[in-house]
């Protein structure tokens, strides 16, 4: 069997989602033949994981160095350029899965791949959890928010319909972490399965808490658990802030801070804070800390909570799809949000002695935590995909 995935390039969470899927997909069916097509960001992993890829177009947006999108800079930089990028996506991806051959295409929010495939007659599983795209940096200007609503509900809803069947990697509703982006069209609700959180490890699998803090050097003080993402300028400039705010954090405190930097294994530590360039023991430390301090990522939050960990959430600022999941896990008692524009050591640690304070966050997570029980995303979304091997 072949299968060609195809993950958005921007950020890491797409590409590590994909990556979870073909390594299981590998697992079940070990002669199968998988080619990756992505661009930017998502490359890094591909060649640590040893995944043959192709470099795929690249589609961006203007950011700032902390990330904050600029939806002016932006619209300039892409006017009259987005008709031509977008030709040149479907051009490359229609030349590699006519070379390639795939029995089926895996498409995470890359549209064109999910054209591509309808194209060329293949069966193609789109997994997204977005069909309302608010484009990052437009939510404060309604005229713009207006023309992204067209946009989703007219030519992105046709074309994520053009799958076989769409996967969204949340827990289902009303408990949906991306609740504020999935105002799904009727005419494909049809087509949806919600397959709950991607986990590749799961909580139950791994020893107790108690355990894994002394693995780790850990007592048991609360222990927090601080994991830097998203693109690489960003990682760096929020990893800076957040290192210089917690060095010297109160003794009672147990610091665990993971900077994202998969080329960088080292580690260290000064007093009670520990530092990470890459942390690969990542669920082991997720299942050891009692607090999660992170972006509002989708694939972060929804694996924090089928963990039944509570969260202090530092949106990146204009990213809609972060401050509406962000939004959804305060609706859901499971986490605080902190604006970056006003971050400083003194706010970081009221927000988190708020939440030490206040068992409700304890107790809303693992609720969610036990609905994770009733999902295993890779196992379903696999079990879908080797099934379009017999048709």
């Amino acid at each position: 069997m072949r299968i060609y995935f195809a993950p958005c390039g921007i950020g890491l969470g797409h590409v590590g989602r994909s990556l979870e899927v073909a390594k299981y997909l590998k697992l079940k069916k070990p002669d199968c033949k998988i080619l990756f097509s992505t661009y930017s960001d998502a490359l890094i992993p591909l060649k640590t994981e040893g995944f043959r890829f192709v470099e795929a177009p690249k589609f961006e947006y203007w950011v700032w160095p902390d990330g904050t999108p600029d939806p002016w800079r932006t619209l300039k930089w892409l006017s009259g350029k987005i008709l031509g990028v977008f030709l040149k996506q479907l051009k490359f991806e229609v030349k590699q899965v006519a070379s390639f051959k795939p029995d089926i295409i895996f498409s995470d929010s890359r549209l064109s791949t999910t054209i591509v495939g309808w194209l060329l007659g293949k069966p193609v599983i789109t997994m997204l959890n977005q069909f309302h795209v608010v484009a990052p940096g437009f939510v404060h200007y309604k005229i713009l928010q207006t023309l992204s609503d067209i946009f989703s509900f007219t030519f992105l809803a046709d074309g994520w319909g053009l799958s076989s069947k769409i996967l969204i990697p949340d827990f289902p509703p009303p408990y949906s972490i991306s609740t504020l982006n999935l105002r799904i069209p009727p005419s494909i609700k049809r087509k949806i399965i919600f397959v709950g959180p991607i986990l590749p490890v799961k909580p139950e699998n791994l020893p107790n808490q108690e355990i894994l803090r002394k693995k780790f050097g850990f007592d048991s003080r609360p222990l927090i658990y601080v994991a830097v993402s998203g693109p690489k300028w960003e990682r760096f400039w929020l990893g800076k802030k957040l290192l210089k705010y917690f060095s010297g954090f109160p003794e009672k405190y147990q610091i665990i801070v993971s900077l994202g930097i998969r080329e960088n294994p080292n580690v260290w530590r000064r007093g009670n804070l520990t530092v990470y360039g890459w942390l690969k023991e990542r669920f082991e430390v997720l299942k050891a800390c009692d607090l999660v301090v992170g972006r509002g990522g989708h694939t972060t939050l929804t694996q924090t909570l089928a963990y039944g960990k509570p969260m202090l959430l530092i949106p990146t600022p204009e990213q809609t799809e972060q401050i509406y999941n962000a939004k959804s896990a305060v609706k859901l008692g499971v986490a605080k949000v902190l604006d970056q524009r006003k971050l400083s050591k003194d706010l970081l640690l009221s927000k988190i002695k708020e939440i030490f304070n206040d068992k409700k966050y304890w107790k809303n997570a693992e609720k969610l935590r036990k609905i994770a029980l009733n999902f295993d995303c890779l196992k379903t979304t696999t079990n879908l995909i080797l099934s379009y091997s017999k048709k």
